[in-house]
């Protein structure tokens, strides 16, 4: 198998990375050292002695003689800035300090990464130690080095790992006085290599390649702690760039020890007209004014006052900013108000008034931000001529522009629909055109018209999709087909299913499959059996079809398939088809569901231990379907058109011997422990709810499930009234319960009353 876990083990390991300080809390025990994993770390350089200030270089080498026992997270970044893996003890401590304050983390983080298992022959790291250490003065450091990156598999189920921690050896440094003249040396050296480089963005770097000298120079005005230092990064500190240089300037103002010169640099670059400033500009600023730092705990109310200080001294230079560091000033501005909602209205107005007049100017991300996410803030007709000449924009003119792939099409996409709000007379003609491109720039976006079906385009769709060569256009023409098309197109749409289903791509086959499900049912089922039996090496399609095309459209046809699928020779087929009966089947679909899951739990009574394997090389036999019972579970314990009340689940439990399974059944049941039940519905950001082990994206899949508890059922309703979306939601729920002969009660845990 080599270092990479297969693709059936890889759904299960990658998960988003935590920022955290380096030290964990005190109340947090450690995992335990397994003395099988050797942890190597030594100097990545010659030299042992270093100034205050200077880059210290580690290696770390992690290997065992253990044969896949050991797995290792590779990732050796975080967008936060910092990994959580590595923790260093430094003798004597009260020379060092962790340098970054704890709020500095309080940003989005996380990454992919991979997994490999530890081979004798060791896998190495770079990391720089002042990333986590600062040494504040000078003398002779005893480091220790600790990891928490390793996982030893667990016996106790399939992919259960536990974290070890891996104890390196000891390395002693010697730290020396940062002279003035060795200070003021390597400010300019590091200042002159990123004066002097020319970024390059078709560069493509990877973890094992050695720093560049640029690379190098960052972190040495970052680590440096100098005035000088700090006055250049603040100088620096704006959004873009290669390398994630604005992070870098971030990080090293609010680690920087010379608190004062990092303030005074970051108040001289708000003042600058020509300064832009964004969010991260205003953390920095936040934190560096804190008086308590680092390590300061704050409350949310200090965090609050802080934020709202720094907003308005943002406000107050306004007037001063011109050209494209006054625009983007003006969309922080705008960002930052909302955030904090506790700004006059009218400064709010004022802004947003400010903001139509400079919106060419913005940087394409902070463009798509105000169109899509924001739009409710600043939507008005003044602003139809900027949406109606977005909307007709190239995606080259986009390109121009400084917009990457993404921002293009979120940019027009989102022109083009805040164009019908305003004008949908206006807009229509355009739309349209769109829509019968030959290579259509979109497909589900031009799905805005509140037409049921537009005869009027679908030959003209039916054609560009027999002629298409281009992936993305053909994906957009399928949606468009799916959206608008009739019953009258299908003799060709069946042309061209019967010479292309199983060879599509998956993203073209499964809306047109569903537009022959829409329109007929029968034509459709040879066609989705096809595509189900497809399992040629081009495409995967097959994996995931059944599910796929379900979200598109449903149909009893699907369910019919689906059922036979479930013991398809494919488990990743069989598990697919679990979950689309769980998500879309009907109540009679349950006793399939039940059946096949009893059927795995005897095939592989008496064999659970085979299902802990990691690894073909761990298995006397192929994956067969040891991973099939947890779809199968959950398709059964959280399905739509049935209950599974706690008896139901225990049934589940009792059927079962696998770790995981039960660990997930256990959790369930749980939830019904304490009666009455309690529903929580959320509309902050779109409706979601939950109730029990079901979780919900609509009121009426609330409504649905609900229906199916007995007539007597009392329960505890969670709703938001302090809106109006809320007050209506509460109210809906309320009227519904009643109609079905369901009571609320009053919640005595909290002391609310929900009715």
């Amino acid at each position: 198998m080599g270092d990479a876990l297969t693709p059936i083990v890889r759904l299960f390991l990658i998960f988003p990375l935590l920022a955290s300080v380096a030290v964990a809390a005190d109340d947090e025990s450690p995992p335990p050292v397994d003395p099988k994993v050797i942890l190597r770390v030594s100097l990545d350089t010659s030299r042992r002695e270093f100034h205050i200030g200077e880059i210290i270089p580690l290696k770390l080498f992690f290997s065992s003689g253990a044969k896949n026992r050991y797995r290792l997270n590779e990732a050796s970044y975080d967008r936060s800035g910092r990994m959580n893996y590595e923790h260093f003890q430094v003798v004597p401590a009260s020379g060092a300090v962790d340098p970054i304050p704890s709020e500095a983390f309080n940003i989005m983080g996380g990454g992919i990464t991979n997994f490999r298992f530890l081979k004798p022959k060791p896998w190495s790291m770079r990391l720089n130690l002042n990333e986590w250490v600062r040494f504040d003065a000078p003398g002779e450091y005893k480091l220790t080095t600790s990891s928490s990156r390793v996982e030893a598999r667990d016996p106790t189920g399939p992919y259960v790992t536990k974290t070890i921690t891996a104890r390196s050896n000891e390395i002693t440094l010697k730290i020396l006085p940062a002279d003035r003249d060795w200070q003021k040396r390597t400010f300019e050296q590091a200042a002159a290599t990123i004066n002097a480089h020319t970024p390059n963005p078709n560069e493509i770097r990877i973890d094992s390649d050695p720093p560049t000298p640029v690379e190098i120079a960052w972190d040495t005005l970052r680590y440096l702690g100098t005035p000088e230092a700090a006055r250049e990064l603040a100088k620096r500190l704006r959004e873009g760039g290669f390398n994630n240089e604005e992070f870098s300037c971030y990080m090293g103002l609010v680690s920087s020890p010379e608190r004062a010169a990092a303030r005074d640099a970051l108040k001289e670059a708000l003042a600058d007209p020509d300064h832009p400033i964004d969010g991260t500009f205003l953390s920095a600023l936040r934190i560096v004014e804190s008086e308590q730092h680092p390590g300061h705990r704050f409350d949310e109310k200090e965090q609050r006052d802080r934020q709202k200080k720094v907003i308005e001294e943002l406000f107050a230079v306004l007037p001063n900013k011109r050209g494209p560091a006054l625009a983007a000033s003006l969309s922080t501005a705008l960002t930052e108000a909302w955030n904090v909602k506790t700004l006059p209205q009218q400064t709010v107005d004022k802004l947003v008034s400010q903001l139509k007049g400079h919106f060419d100017q913005l940087p394409p991300h902070a463009q798509s931000i105000l169109l899509s996410e924001r739009w409710e803030k600043i939507a008005s007709p003044a602003l139809l001529p900027i949406v109606r000449q977005y909307a007709q924009a190239s995606f080259e003119f986009m390109a121009a522009r400084g917009a990457n792939s993404w921002e293009q099409a979120e940019i027009i996409g989102s022109s083009i629909r805040r164009w019908y709000e305003l004008d949908p007379d206006g807009a229509r003609p355009f739309i349209i055109r769109e829509i019968t491109r030959p290579l259509p720039r979109f497909g589900w976006v031009l799905g805005i018209l509140p037409d049921k079906a537009l005869p009027e385009v679908e030959g003209e769709l039916a054609k560009n999709l027999a002629a298409s060569k281009d992936y993305q256009a053909s994906r957009n023409i399928a949606a468009l087909i799916l959206r608008y098309a009739t019953p009258a197109i299908l003799p060709q749409i069946l042309r061209e299913a019967d010479a292309r289903v199983g060879d599509w791509e998956c993203d073209v086959q499964a809306p047109i499959l569903a537009y022959v499900l829409r329109v007929d049912p029968e034509a459709a089922r040879p066609r989705v059996k096809k595509a189900l039996a497809a399992r040629g090496p081009r495409t995967g399609c097959y994996r995931r079809l059944l599910e796929d095309v379900a979200r598109f459209y449903y149909h009893p046809v699907l369910e019919e398939i689906g059922i036979h699928a479930l013991n398809d020779r494919n488990p990743e087929v069989a598990a697919s088809a679990a979950t689309m009966i769980g998500k879309f089947g009907s109540a009679a679909a349950e006793s399939a569901l039940r059946q096949r899951y009893a059927e795995w739990n005897k095939h592989w009574a008496g064999k659970e231990s085979k299902l802990n394997a990691v690894s073909d090389d761990d298995a006397g036999s192929p994956l067969d379907d040891r991973y099939l019972g947890h779809p199968l579970m959950e398709a059964l314990a959280t399905g739509r058109s049935w209950l599974m009340d706690k008896p139901k689940l225990r049934d589940l439990a009792g059927m079962n011997r696998v770790r995981t399974i039960l660990t997930k059944l256990d959790e369930y049941q749980k939830r019904w422990k304490s009666l009455p039940l309690n529903i929580y519905v959320s509309v902050s950001a779109g409706l979601s709810g939950s109730l029990a082990q079901y979780s919900f994206d609509s009121i009426d899949a609330l409504e649905e499930k609900l229906a199916q508890f007995p007539s007597d059922t009392e329960f505890v309703l969670n709703t938001p009234e302090d809106s109006e979306g809320g007050a209506q939601c509460h109210a809906r729920l309320l009227a519904f319960l009643a109609s079905h002969g369901m009571t609320i009660r009053k919640d005595e845990r909290t002391h609310s009353s929900f009715y």
